[in-house]
């Protein structure tokens, strides 16, 4: 093996810089590698189990429909948050929709104001129970992790009256982006 050491490595105008078929460019094992801005660092995702709950909104009691753990890959990036599902209630009104970044058993994050995005009419309709497919996004510019450091989102429902919420065959995913 050789080891090849430069200040820079550019090519002709016009021209790219190609690795040869069959070769490997290797930027994880030895030192570290700076990505442009925009850069998607990691995808992390799960698949939340099925939720049903009679709980409301404003309710102590209210534990959220989904959750995930991210671990920051590079100091100080920014975050694209998307809950998919789909999400029904068994009778007619509407429930809320509240993103977080912190959750404590007790304490209602709608209540206490602690939610990075809430939306009092998340799911509503006017006629009876239904159920349909439904997608939130969320960019967090809020972060500034260290790497290393990580964050975990939850996602809150909870109807607005007498009814029961649910959500099924949800995707809870977060995009790491490079500033």
């Amino acid at each position: 093996m050789s080891t090849l050491t430069l200040k820079e490595l550019s090519a002709p105008t016009g021209e790219v810089i190609k690795i040869a078929a069959g070769k490997t460019l290797d930027l994880k094992s030895q030192g570290s590698v700076t990505m442009p801005t925009g850069s998607v660092l990691q995808v992390v995702a799960v698949n939340p189990s099925g939720y049903a709950s009679t709980v409301t909104y404003s309710s102590t009691s209210l534990t959220p429909m989904a959750q995930i753990t991210v671990t920051a890959k590079s100091a100080n990036s920014k975050f694209l948050i998307n809950w998919s599902a789909e999400w029904g209630r068994d009778a007619s009104g509407r429930s809320q929709f509240l993103l977080s970044d912190s959750y404590s058993a007790g304490v209602n994050n709608y209540s206490a104001g602690n939610h990075l995005f809430y939306s009092h009419f998340g799911n509503y309709h006017a006629g009876g129970g239904f159920k349909m497919l439904t997608s939130y996004s969320y960019y967090d510019e809020s972060k500034t992790l260290g790497v290393g450091a990580s964050v975990t989102y939850y996602i809150f429902g909870g109807p607005i009256g007498s009814a029961t919420d649910t959500a099924y065959h949800q995707r809870l995913q977060v995009m790491e982006i490079a500033q």
